[in-house]
């Protein structure tokens, strides 16, 4: 079912939920182990895993990890 079934699956169920789905071209795990800027044979433009971890992912921790600064992003965001 993936990822897409699996949160629509989290929004119906807890409707006071607070989450966000991101998704990127990236093969499972890419964000961790490449930049991003490429996928196969396909060239962007962006480093789209830095993008991710600076936006998203190290916001989220010093958020909820340390009580640090702001995390708001957009209920949906998409890397194309």
């Amino acid at each position: 079912y993936g990822t897409f079934k699996t949160y629509q699956s989290i929004e119906d169920k807890s409707k006071k939920n607070n989450s966000i789905l991101v998704a990127g071209p990236w093969y499972h795990g890419g964000w961790v182990r490449a930049e991003g800027n490429y996928l196969g044979d396909i060239q962007f433009e962006k480093k789209t895993s830095v993008t991710y971890q600076e936006q998203f992912e190290q916001p989220f921790f010093k958020y909820y990890l340390k009580d640090e600064g702001n995390f708001a992003p957009s209920e949906a965001n998409i890397f194309v």
